[in-house]
């Protein structure tokens, strides 16, 4: 991918010299795959905004970086697995199976989203496939690759609040991205989904989920939830900013984005030290910083307390 943005830069109107198509081709790719969002020549993704293809590589890119090294390590071995034809058909972990289902459907929903809520203010004087390409990209790099295309002021401020969610929901674990991660979500909703039908166990693709999977999944979404909510009400006392840039800000610091709407530089020393915490928090993901910061106390008494109601709801 790197040799054919090198191509298509050198072929641009934005690059002179063939040194400089290659650098910045492979530096592209590099930034997509890796989720990083760096952009040297201050312009991101924008001048190619119109060019379809070039935006669906740099979308499959930011995918292939999200999707969570084991996903892709499974993927390998099916390839394998089918060259050499085995007779026993290949199975893919749950891990694997709800990562990607639940990848593809923040995916589409993000795009859909995007699309009804910017097709008649930003987008209204684009082509209908312009339209979906950029929801598709701004469905994807809002995940943690952190590209643009436009000015992040243009966008409503649904969209903004749309984008801040996923970017607060981020990527698979075990990628290169931040964020609460996107099987945490997916649990979440599978178990409230079998509360609400009474089930007593939480099931996907015939395989149950363990209790202990579930509590990590509760814990990790609602300390992440109250950690952003802390920063966002700290941040409002130290910064005199409008309370969406603020928003976006923290989203994108713990989903380790790097879309802003231009407040960053003007952060306070509190602001900068909070941010910078959140971006630490969000890539090494809230349960390792648990395991990391809070000692665990093993207690054994060899009994059980008596359980009683509590009246929820």
């Amino acid at each position: 991918f790197g040799i054919i943005f090198s191509i298509r830069f050198y072929f641009s109107d934005h690059h002179e010299t063939l040194s400089e198509a290659i650098f910045q081709g492979f530096y592209q790719s590099i930034s997509a795959v890796t989720n990083s969002g760096f952009d040297v020549t201050g312009m991101s993704a924008t001048p190619y905004a119109k060019d379809y293809l070039f935006i669906t590589f740099l979308i499959f890119l930011i995918m292939v970086g999200g999707i969570g090294f084991p996903v892709i390590m499974e993927f390998k071995e099916w390839l394998f697995h089918k060259r050499e034809k085995h007779d026993i058909p290949f199975r893919f972990s749950l891990f694997s199976k709800l990562a990607i289902s639940i990848y593809l459907i923040l995916f589409i929903f993000g795009t859909l989203a995007i699309y009804l809520l910017e097709r008649n203010h930003l987008f209204a004087d684009m082509s209908e496939i312009q339209k979906w390409m950029t929801s598709m990209f701004y469905s994807t790099t809002t995940r943690n690759a952190g590209l643009q295309m436009h000015d992040l002021s243009s966008f409503q401020t649904p969209t903004l609040l749309l984008f801040s969610m996923l970017m607060f929901i981020g990527c698979s674990p075990s990628s290169v991205g931040g964020g609460v991660r996107t099987t945490t979500i997916a649990i979440l909703g599978l178990y409230m989904l079998s509360f609400i039908k009474s089930e007593d166990n939480v099931t996907i693709f015939s395989r149950r989920i363990e209790d202990r999977d579930i509590k990590k999944a509760v814990v990790v979404f609602n300390l992440s939830l109250a950690m952003c909510f802390l920063a966002v009400l700290i941040l409002s006392i130290t910064e005199q900013q409008d309370m969406i840039a603020i928003i976006v800000e923290v989203a994108s610091a713990f989903g380790t984005t790097g879309l802003s709407l231009g407040i960053t530089s003007d952060l306070t020393f509190i602001g900068k030290i909070v941010i910078a915490a959140l971006m630490f928090i969000g890539r090494i993901g809230m349960l390792y910083t648990l395991m990391v910061f809070v000692p665990k106390e093993r207690q054994d008494h060899g009994y059980l307390f008596p359980s009683e109601k509590i009246i929820i709801g």
